[in-house]
């Protein structure tokens, strides 16, 4: 199987051109190492799975830590404690059975005994999970931002009370939660005035170290990221195309495969045709024009684009 531009879910190793994760994690490794408790945050498609996925994998190899990353998607939008706590809880399960295969399972009647109190069912099974793991624990909560109303709060002030009581009681060593918004941020998305009346502050969980981010591709990333398709298929990038493409898409990681795949899987798919600048405004108009998922961001730069354009007299 060839590789190719990755436009939907994280990157995998083999199947698609992909950066290095690690370069965009040197800070995130430092959160972990020393035992933090922090939010990584950025946009959408932005490579945030896709390096929670690496991370996981590098810290359980380094035999320093166990790591679990856990998805948080199905619990959105689930108010409800009764009915998003033992989804979270499910997850929490799933994960540990995959990533922690050497741990012992929590018995279903242990899971059920928790969620008598939903309230402490988050806190309960993490201090289980951290008590039988042989090395310090690291969680990603993928989605986290997803969760809502009393849900969002007994999930993340649970986390803060096993933080707060971990150098008497088994915890996690570090939890990264992984969305589109920094933590402080989560109650100010929800309703302000009944988080601020349930707990006296917008965010339960002051204890985060850290708010730490994804930033976009530099101009020389852009260009060894389609170096890749030229190594494996011969086809060139002219550096007016990599240049356009960059400007365009500001390194961002779903716009700049988005563009490329269009050109190289569609446009020009002849592998001794050169691909120009041409190109990627022609793949850039394919791409407004069927409305593509993530596209909103990249219509309105390319507004902007056609705007300043006009201004410099330039054709549509």
């Amino acid at each position: 199987m060839r590789p190719s531009f990755n436009t939907a879910g994280p990157c995998l190793p083999g199947e698609h051109y992909m950066l290095p994760p690690e370069r965009r994690l040197a800070r995130v490794l430092e959160l972990i190492d020393d035992h933090k408790y922090f939010t990584l945050h950025s946009g959408r498609q932005t490579g945030k799975t896709t390096c929670a996925f690496w991370l996981v994998e590098h810290l359980n190899v380094s035999g320093r830590h166990r790591a679990a990353w856990v998805d948080l998607q199905t619990a959105r939008e689930q108010p409800d404690l009764d009915r998003a706590l033992p989804i979270i809880l499910s997850e929490l399960d799933r994960a540990a059975a995959r990533d922690l295969p050497s741990l012992a399972r929590s018995a279903p009647e242990d899971v059920k005994a928790l969620l008598a109190i939903p309230e402490r069912a988050v806190l309960g099974y993490l201090s289980m999970l951290a008590a039988r793991s042989d090395r310090p624990l690291v969680l990603l909560f993928d989605e986290a931002d997803g969760l809502v109303g009393p849900a969002m709060v007994s999930f993340l002030a649970q986390l803060r009370a096993g933080y707060l009581d971990r150098s008497r009681e088994s915890f996690p060593a570090s939890v990264a939660l992984i969305g589109l918004r920094p933590v402080r941020d989560y109650a100010l998305a929800q309703a302000e005035g009944r988080t601020v009346s349930w707990l006296g502050t917008t965010s339960p969980f002051n204890i985060s170290a850290e708010a730490a981010t994804l930033g976009p591709f530099t101009r020389d990333e852009v260009g060894e990221l389609l170096s890749q398709h030229t190594q494996q298929t011969g086809q060139r990038f002219a550096a007016a195309a990599v240049d356009r493409i960059f400007a365009l898409g500001a390194g961002h990681p779903w716009l700049t495969n988005a563009m490329a795949d269009q050109i190289t899987a569609r446009d020009v798919t002849d592998r001794t045709v050169e691909i120009t600048a041409a190109h990627v405004d022609a793949a850039k108009e394919t791409i407004i024009r069927e409305r593509r998922a993530h596209i909103d961001w990249l219509v309105a730069r390319l507004r902007d684009d056609r705007r300043s354009g006009h201004r410099r007299g330039r054709p549509r």
